[in-house]
């Protein structure tokens, strides 16, 4: 890895081991994977099973017309607040991103729904708020 990129390792480390701390083996996490780098060892830092965090993966890979690929993961970080990016996140349970910094995060900044609670150089975690139980 170049310098940078080692530090933005360090920095997801770092997010990861505080969001770990902050939520239980029920809470629901999503991960950009499209955006994030040395992301793939995080469902292991959970120790919640191979398959527990939830995960966006590259756009082209929700292109292909013949894949049965959920579609949600990619909606809840690019539409948050759209009718279909509510939906997902109510079907889910979704709780808690991980997004990489200064990329999509611009709409979580905006929106009532959810509340930036890490930041980081590299890094940003936002929390949905549930609203009390409200459909969001």
């Amino acid at each position: 890895l170049a310098e940078n990129q080692f530090e933005e390792a360090v920095q997801l480390y770092h997010a990861s081991q505080y969001l770990e701390k902050q939520t239980t083996e029920e809470d629901v996490i999503l991960k950009d994977h499209a955006n994030l780098r040395a992301d793939t060892w995080i469902k292991f830092f959970f120790l919640r099973g191979y398959s527990y965090i939830l995960v966006r993966t590259f756009d082209y890979k929700y292109e292909d017309p013949t894949s049965k690929r959920e579609i949600c993961p990619r909606e809840m970080v690019v539409a948050p607040d759209s009718e279909e990016g509510k939906k997902c996140y109510q079907k889910t349970r979704t709780g808690y991103l991980i997004l990489r910094k200064d990329i999509d995060n611009f709409f979580f900044d905006l929106s009532d729904n959810f509340s930036k609670i890490y930041n980081n150089d590299s890094i940003v975690i936002f929390k949905r708020i549930n609203n009390n139980s409200q459909a969001l």
